[in-house]
């Protein structure tokens, strides 16, 4: 009997998180959405995704602490990270920075017309500081180099 309970409780308990969270989420502004068309493999924290359509999401969660979400050009959800907005915006349009290390491209800002966000660098960073940057406009036509 006891362990049903438990059961019950811990079921109930994380049936109201999923609630709050969906809520506060619904609530919040309604956030970015960013479409591009990434010509080569490329990787988000330690996770590598293959080139192609992608459209990128982020919502405001607390100060600057935005929820990213990665979808495939189906529609399915295949990651949910976090990003820090900071100050580096692009003029007039929108474009996701990747450094380029070693032949792997690291995304590492998104860049919009009113803010930047920039990804948790992973144990490459001192590697990515230093990278060479390719910028992908969200248009999907060819990266400029800079």
């Amino acid at each position: 009997m006891e362990v049903l309970m438990r059961a019950i409780i811990k079921t109930f308990l994380v049936l109201s998180l999923t609630l709050v969270f969906g809520a506060s989420i619904s609530y919040a502004q309604a956030g970015t959405r960013i479409e591009a068309n990434i010509p080569f493999d490329f990787t988000i924290g330690d996770k590598t995704f293959a080139a192609g359509k992608y459209d990128l999401s982020l919502f405001r969660l607390y100060g600057s602490v935005h929820s990213v979400t990665l979808r495939d050009n189906t529609g399915k959800l295949i990651l949910n990270t976090t990003a820090i907005q900071n100050g580096s915006n692009a003029r007039n349009k929108s474009d996701m920075l990747f450094a380029i290390v070693e032949d792997e491209h690291f995304l590492d800002k998104i860049r919009t017309p009113d803010c930047g966000f920039v990804f948790n660098r992973s144990s490459r960073d001192k590697r990515i500081a230093k990278a060479s940057r390719v910028s992908v406009p969200t248009s999907g036509s060819a990266p400029n180099l800079e």
